[in-house]
């Protein structure tokens, strides 16, 4: 993997991110989110952002902790182009005082499939129990929500009164805000605080590949 820089400040490009001079965010991460997210909308009448997190259980020791996740990404796409689905996403890896480490994935859907955030998550968690063989009751994907207090975005009537995740209407009057919100939100992902502990060699971020990339 390249080399990382940094983002000190509240804004990417004009966006408002989770980022200060205390809480640096990899740009590297919130330029590969917002490129997916650009992607799909250009792609899609409405788009759906999810966020979740994998863990290991209590106890276990992952070998191959990067691979484990890639391998769940690469079905879940799979799985959801048999759906009829478009999805692109991104995953960061965290650890701190843990024998494993944790991630964090950001899911961008087709939203005239799906506006469901438990869906998705549903989904992962599912793949990611075989991959790891632990039994998908244990639930070691957990869905995030997306909370208002912390978007300086206000927030508009594309949520839901329990929202499961944000929903992007290309050509509405929203469209731009929901976008920055989506953003915002995907940028916690990118936070620099339990990343940097990775064995050498390992990445600590990667994405699906995007339509016509080499």
């Amino acid at each position: 993997m390249g080399r990382q820089h940094f983002i000190t400040e509240p804004y990417y490009d004009g966006q408002a991110i989770r980022a200060d001079e205390t809480h640096p965010v990899i740009k590297e991460v919130v330029t590969g989110f917002r490129q997916r997210l650009d992607y799909m909308n250009r792609k899609h009448a409405q788009t759906f952002v999810v966020n979740c997190v994998a863990r290991f259980p209590q106890g276990s020791q992952a070998e191959t902790p990067n691979q484990s996740v890639s391998n769940t990404l690469r079905k879940f796409k799979a799985k959801a182009k048999r759906n009829g689905m478009t999805v692109q996403a991104g995953w960061t890896r965290e650890q701190d005082t843990s024998t494993n480490p944790h991630y964090h994935i950001g899911i961008i859907c087709d939203g005239t499939k799906t506006q469901n955030g438990y869906k998705a998550c549903s989904w992962l968690n599912d793949i990611w129990s075989k991959e790891i063989a632990a039994p998908s009751e244990s639930q070691m994907v957990s869905l995030c929500k997306p909370n208002p207090q912390k978007s300086p975005v206000e927030q508009t009537s594309s949520y839901s009164p329990a929202p499961t995740g944000i929903k992007i209407i290309r050509g509405s009057s929203e469209e731009k805000k929901q976008l920055e919100n989506a953003l915002n939100w995907l940028s916690y992902n990118a936070k620099t605080n339990q990343k940097g502990n990775a064995p050498s060699r390992q990445r600590e971020y990667n994405f699906t590949r995007l339509s016509g990339s080499s």
